[in-house]
Order: C-alpha cells, then sequence, then structure tokens
C-alpha cells in the first residue's frame, strides 16, 4: 500500500481522528474506500485498518508514517498550548 499525503488531506483532516486523520483521507482517496455503511478506514500510531463488506484487513504502519503521524499529533498539542496560553490576551 502506497499513498501521498496531499496538502488538502492535511487541511482536511481532523487531527487526532482514527478515522478523518489526513493519512485515514489519503487511503480513502488513493484506494477509492470513502467510509461509509460498508466501508472504513481507520488509522493509530503503528496500523490501518480496513474495513470492506464485513471484511477486516489490517496493515502495519512504516516507519515513515508511524513519524508523520507523531509530527501531525505533536504538532497539534503544541498548538492548542499556544493558543490556550493567549486565550487571556482576548
Amino acid at each position: 500500500m502506497k499513498i501521498q499525503v496531499t496538502k488538502e488531506d492535511i487541511k482536511k483532516g481532523e487531527q487526532r481522528s482514527c478515522e478523518w486523520c489526513p493519512v485515514a483521507l489519503a487511503i480513502q482517496r488513493t484506494y477509492d474506500l470513502k467510509n461509509g455503511k460498508d466501508k472504513m478506514v481507520t488509522v493509530d500510531d503503528n496500523s490501518v485498518g480496513i474495513w470492506q463488506d464485513s471484511v477486516e484487513q489490517q496493515y502495519q504502519l512504516p516507519q515513515i508514517a508511524r513519524d508523520f503521524i507523531h509530527t501531525l499529533t505533536i504538532g497539534y498539542s503544541l498548538m492548542i498550548k499556544h493558543t490556550s496560553s493567549l486565550s487571556h490576551l482576548r
């Protein structure tokens, strides 16, 4: 399985969401697996789960993908922390 996470995936993706993170969106787009009634893509820190027609397939993420997810998570956490620390200025 090979994907490319685009700027659009990152923009539309929801950090910390196993179903709607940028990596899940890239997989859905690349393999035409839009989450719905009979299809679902989930991503965690180590693997991808694809459910299609009641059959689940699990794939281990390569290190580069795990690093990317980790970087997104850290960036999101820092953004929240920074935003919270500035809230008194509003």
